[in-house]
């Protein structure tokens, strides 16, 4: 497989900049910048009309699009991108007023991506108008290089490697999901008769019958794993959403609290974890944006309003922020929540930290929002003029402990080990570069058409 291009560019570029190890006491370092990666907010469930024809079940109706970020997905999102703002105020990176001079945002280009830029610069950048970046084309290769064209999954080598990455088949994840399998059997209730019957089980069969497996479909465009553990996973996301988006009541037709959710959380994240963070497809749909966080972390992106900003900010999926945290090594694990989850308005953060004789290194940090204030009420407008939830529900902010390459102790790479971990990430990837200038869009401002970088 090639090494992209500009590889070399790259490795030049860290050498250069991060040859130097940590030679400073943690005291003397100052924060320079950060690049997050978010995933996007509360959002209707994409068009599925598999969901009411497996479970019988009526799912509730959103007061939004599929697909679409909710209003109360937005308001969640602005009250936990106001506590980052506070964080990043006090620890001196950002200024109080012109916020907006020192952010750059850089977006997917579907529509829940795209609304919960507008909604995090809300409370990132207070009073200013929420403009954001996007490449103007049907599917980002940034975040989609897969759906873009870029790169295909061979169906055999990636399911061996899926395989490989469970140790071998589904047994163990069976065994580690049995209890939250058992209780979401219980939430659905049996599948529709007609399910059952396509897939050659009684009529009466559950979820946890239905065989595990790997597909890869729309000519290697697209690869799940299917069964009763990759339809678990998918549920117990929508759950998770649905409690979120309706504080008055419980998820599962009202059986499920936050109690319930938290047994059920370990079904989406093993699953996630099996699939994207297998490091062949980890590779695929991580290694464009790690590189494109590297560079724009040491200010020597393509895009000179990466390099200009203090705070970068990238708005996409949970398979980018899978990917690109097992790319870097770094696990996170957060109070009611199983390790690596990812939850709506995950983020993400590569810290540079600079000290004396220009030693530096980046710091892995990694925050959510908790049950509890996800589904709270919305009741209380700020000083600041954006609605959050009364001070008996917990911090809009949540900190996950983190931990590198499976050790305790501080989630840092010095600066070689930094840029060795990217050129890792990057070697053999065949994803040619991306060349696209994105454009700044707003609520208020129609899209461009994009531009080539110049090479």
């Amino acid at each position: 497989m090639r090494i992209w291009t500009r590889l070399a560019a790259l490795a030049l570029l860290l050498w250069a900049v991060m040859a130097s190890p940590v030679s400073a006491a943690a005291s003397e370092h100052h924060l320079s910048k950060v690049v997050m990666l978010v995933r996007h907010g509360i959002a209707a469930p994409a068009a599925d009309a598999r969901l009411p024809g497996i479970t019988g079940k009526a799912w509730p109706q959103w007061p939004v699009g599929p697909g679409q970020l909710s209003e109360r997905g937005a308001l969640l999102l602005t009250a936990q991108w106001a506590a980052l703002r506070g964080l990043y105020l006090e620890a001196g990176l950002l200024p109080v007023r012109q916020t907006q001079e020192r952010v750059f945002v850089r977006a997917d280009n579907t529509p829940a991506s795209r609304a919960s830029a507008e909604a995090l610069l809300r409370g990132l950048a207070p009073g200013s108008l929420p403009a954001y970046a996007i490449v103007n084309t049907a599917t980002d290769p940034l975040f989609e290089p897969v759906q873009a064209g870029l790169a295909i999954f061979n169906p055999a080598e990636t399911a061996l490697a899926i395989l490989d990455h469970v140790n071998g088949d589904f047994s163990q994840l069976w065994e580690t999901l049995g209890e939250p399998m058992a209780l979401l059997d219980q939430l659905t209730g049996p599948l529709t008769p007609e399910t059952c019957r396509s897939i050659n089980l009684p009529a009466d069969c559950r979820l946890s019958d239905m065989t595990p497996g790997i597909s890869i479909m729309d000519r290697g465009r697209r690869v799940e794993i299917r069964g009763g553990l990759g339809m678990g996973a998918h549920l117990v996301d929508l759950l998770l959403q649905e409690y979120a988006q309706w504080p008055q009541q419980d998820a599962a037709w009202g059986q499920a609290n936050a109690a319930a959710l938290r047994k059920l959380l370990p079904v989406h994240s093993e699953i996630s974890n099996a699939l994207y963070r297998t490091p062949l497809i980890a590779g695929i749909y991580g290694g464009p944006l790690l590189r494109d966080m590297a560079l724009a972390l040491y200010s020597q992106h393509a895009d000179p309003r990466l390099n200009e900003a203090r705070c970068a900010v990238f708005v996409g999926n949970e398979s980018n922020l899978a990917a690109v945290g097992a790319l870097l090594g770094v696990s996170w694990q957060a109070s009611g929540f199983p390790v690596n989850a990812l939850p709506p308005g995950a983020v993400l953060v590569m810290e540079l930290w600079e000290g004396p004789d220009k030693a530096a290194e980046v710091r892995f940090r990694f925050f959510l929002q908790g049950l509890d204030f996800m589904h709270a009420p919305l009741d209380v407008t700020t000083a600041g003029g954006y609605r959050t939830a009364p001070a008996a529900y917990g911090p809009a902010l949540l900190e996950a402990r983190v931990t590198l390459d499976g050790r305790d102790g501080a989630p840092a790479l010095d600066s070689a080990a930094f840029e060795q971990r990217v050129r890792g990430a990057l070697a053999g990837r065949s994803i040619p570069r991306i060349t696209f200038l994105p454009e700044m869009v707003s609520p208020q401002a129609p899209t461009a058409p994009s531009a080539p970088v110049q090479p």
